[in-house]
């Protein structure tokens, strides 16, 4: 087994064990499965379907496919934006893209987007883990409020909202995944930015089905360190985090114990095959 395999492998065994293994859907077990496969599979270096770039730089950098073909009008909605446009800047210059920016942290009265056609909105997303002081949305119902019926890229890293998103689409509307061609989103396993366990794993693998069942297939996964939360342990959930030489526990130069960072989030990016993407921008069912 190749380094890359390994890691792929090691790393699908500690999520398991991070969300848990009680999962009572058969359908979310089988797109859990499919991911599994699809992970390693791309681990192995197989094809990722697309050419992939990164767009935006630092925390705010996402993969996605650098396709040539985007439908005119070009929109995408970014949720979780703190401090950082650089991924919603990209989009709109490569794509010549309207965006819709939204984070209910911050205030964004004037920011570098205002020129670019992107619009932010104090809002967040529905989450089972957000403060109930932030105002919230349906992901799914936002663009047809907002007259966007067809997402050409939904980018979400907004600490735990993605546990919030299969309810709200299988309880308003089950087609969404068909009306987006590009899903980028951060997978946070962290404690305190996810639900319990099994409440976690059912609504991460509902998602994946939603996914699956709409034509997409999973082009870029990625583990990455995302939280530094004083309420960490090594052991949470069973999972024993891998902690780079960089990030292991340490004593600074006033005696003061200093925790590491956890390497317990992942970036996802599901896409279309472009068979199934129109051409001009309509949706499928």
């Amino acid at each position: 087994m190749g380094h890359a395999s390994g890691s792929y492998a090691l790393a699908s065994i500690l999520l398991l064990v991070a969300l848990g293994y009680g999962v009572t859907d058969e359908r979310g077990r089988q797109a859990n499965a499919r991911f599994w496969r699809r992970v390693d599979e791309l681990g192995r270096g197989g094809d990722p379907g697309c050419a992939l770039a990164l767009f935006g730089v630092g925390y705010g950098g996402h993969e996605i496919c650098n396709a040539s073909i985007v439908h005119n009008p070009c929109i995408f909605h970014s949720f979780g934006i703190e401090q950082d446009f650089s991924f919603d800047l990209h989009v709109a210059r490569q794509w010549n893209c309207r965006g819709v920016l939204l984070d209910p942290t911050v205030q964004h009265p004037e920011h570098p987007g205002n020129a670019q056609g992107l619009t932010f909105l104090k809002i967040g997303a529905n989450s089972p883990v957000t403060r109930s002081k932030w105002t919230s949305t349906n992901v799914p119902l936002l663009g047809l409020a907002l007259g966007h019926p067809h997402l050409h890229i939904l980018k979400m890293d907004c600490e735990g909202c993605e546990y919030q998103l299969a309810a709200d689409i299988a309880k308003t509307r089950p087609n969404f995944f068909w009306h987006v061609d590009q899903f980028a989103f951060e997978l946070h396993t962290c404690e305190g930015l996810s639900p319990p366990g099994e409440q976690a794993a059912n609504a991460i693998y509902s998602l994946f089905a939603f996914l699956f069942e709409a034509g997409h297939d999973l082009r870029h996964f990625d583990r990455t360190r995302c939280s530094k939360h004083s309420s960490l342990r090594t052991d949470f959930a069973g999972w024993n985090h891998s902690y780079f030489p960089s990030d292991r526990p340490r004593i600074d130069a006033h005696g003061r114990y200093v925790r590491p960072w956890v390497w317990c989030c992942y970036n996802i990016l599901f896409t279309r095959d472009r068979s199934q993407i129109s051409l001009n921008g309509l949706p499928g069912p």
